[in-house]
């Protein structure tokens, strides 16, 4: 994959594999960049704080004991559990650490996988399904120093975590009716592919589209109003307050 990757100066990914394969010869020329500073002098890296993987299961109305339903998914949310749907089974697929081995955070590690990753099996579900992928947990691989997810790592802690956005939108809960109904604003407004805002993105970055141009700006903004980005807000602010404020 990627044998004969295209020679690029700058590339968004979140690892250098997305677009160089481990054995092309260019894939140590490429560094990361640290958080550009803004003309402020601002600078900050977008992250994600929630360990719960979600959105990966659904009871239908055909299932005769949704409790028992439960109660086996909710497993999946304990390191057991999370280890056995990700992993494998203990001492086939993944074993536990020996004493001394380290993880990818230089602490004691926690697990050494057995089956590697991306190798086609019938073993486990990776992380397709709910689980509790928490830092000690994710970071605790027993893994080889000159491996890229060691390299990410270091990449992150020194580059990164210091400009880390504190408060950052959490996920949110609600009625199978506002999902539904979020969902089709979502898709025209915030799609990370296909969203207006996404492709505004790109106008506004390459000069197709004036960010200074008041006429241009308020343009935008009436599209987003008659794509229902009240109503969009409205539902999120709801809930919002629900979970986390009331």
């Amino acid at each position: 994959m990627f044998e004969e990757a295209p020679l690029v100066g700058v590339v968004a990914a979140g690892a250098k594999t997305a677009f160089c394969s481990l054995n092309n010869p260019r894939f140590k020329d490429y560094v990361a960049l640290p958080p550009l500073e803004g003309p402020k002098g601002a600078k900050t890296t977008a992250t994600n704080t929630c360990s719960v993987n979600i959105g990966k299961f659904a009871i239908s109305n055909q299932c005769k004991d949704p409790a028992v339903a439960i109660r086996w998914i909710d497993y999946f949310y304990s390191q057991e559990g999370t280890l056995r749907a990700v992993m494998g089974v203990e001492g086939r697929d993944w074993r536990k650490a020996e004493e001394g081995e380290k993880g990818v955070n230089d602490e004691q590690g926690v697990y050494h996988r057995i089956l590697k990753y991306g190798k086609e099996q019938n073993v486990c579900w990776n992380k397709l399904v709910p689980c509790f992928y928490r830092d000690k947990l994710r970071n605790g691989e027993v893994i080889d120093e000159t491996s890229q997810e060691k390299m990410l790592y270091d990449i992150t802690k020194e580059y990164y975590s210091p400009y880390f956005v504190e408060n950052i939108m959490l996920p949110l809960f609600m009625s199978s009716e506002e999902a539904e109904e979020i969902a089709e604003y979502a898709y025209l407004i915030s799609d990370t592919k296909t969203g207006y805002v996404t492709v505004s993105y790109s106008k506004f970055i390459l000069g197709e589209w004036d960010v200074n141009d008041d006429g241009q700006w308020d343009k935008y903004i009436k599209q987003l109003e008659g794509m229902g980005l009240k109503r969009f807000i409205e539902i999120q602010q709801k809930n919002y307050k629900a979970q986390y404020i009331d």
